[in-house]
């Protein structure tokens, strides 16, 4: 299924919105599907890059869905290639373990389990696992106000766009973090373009856990 939302912004769609009313919210998972190999990141996010998860919870966020409490937004890949048999694995749960669902998880978890009630070693999640001491450190969670401010940067930056647009900027200005060169991959017209090396602009490496503080660390 899919979910819609339209505004004098835009419109986007959802591949599936899950949720359940659970006293006056809704818990809401966001899932994308994707038929090659997923990717998501948010560390770089306040840059305005590997923004569609993002938006898609800005989205989630600005519907008509009322109060919601977001427990997740995740990819899944849907296409795989034949699983290879391996010796004294069960092939129905080696084959589960492809559909899993990537990307980040609500920290609540009274949230969390309105969506995996197995979180504790989720065999829906990937990645996703607990002990005593709490989520293990590859776990990929965020608070409420994580997303929040995730929410507020999306917000910024579809501002920045119009207003970039509105004022016919279209520089040649792309990022380079590290040694990765972000844009020209995606780019059309790269092979005509006029780039210059002193038109890179070098950003340094973000990391998601320092949210919230979001532009503030930029």
């Amino acid at each position: 299924g899919y979910w819609l939302k339209k505004s004098a912004r835009g419109m986007g769609i959802i591949d599936k919105l899950k949720y359940a009313d659970i006293g006056n919210k809704k818990i809401v998972a966001i899932i994308d599907y994707k038929t090659g190999n997923p990717e998501i990141d948010l560390n770089n996010l306040v840059y305005g890059i590997s923004m569609q998860l993002p938006i898609y919870l800005y989205l989630a966020n600005n519907s008509t869905l009322g109060n919601i409490e977001v427990a997740g937004f995740y990819l899944q890949k849907i296409i795989h290639n034949k699983l290879n048999y391996q010796e004294n694995k069960e092939y129905e749960q080696e084959k589960t373990k492809l559909y899993r669902l990537e990307g980040y998880s609500n920290s609540d978890t009274n949230i969390l389990d309105k969506l995996d009630s197995n979180y504790v070693d989720s065999s829906m999640i990937k990645g996703m696992k607990t002990s005593a001491k709490g989520f293990y450190a590859y776990s990929k969670v965020l608070d409420s106000n994580q997303m929040k401010k995730i929410n507020d940067i999306v917000d910024n930056k579809i501002n920045d766009a119009i207003d970039g647009i509105l004022d016919t900027k279209f520089d040649i200005n792309p990022k380079k973090i590290d040694k990765d060169l972000k844009g020209c991959e995606y780019c059309n017209f790269k092979d005509i373009c006029y780039m210059k090396e002193e038109d890179i602009v070098n950003l340094r490496l973000q990391s998601y856990k320092d949210f919230p503080g979001g532009e503030d660390n930029a």
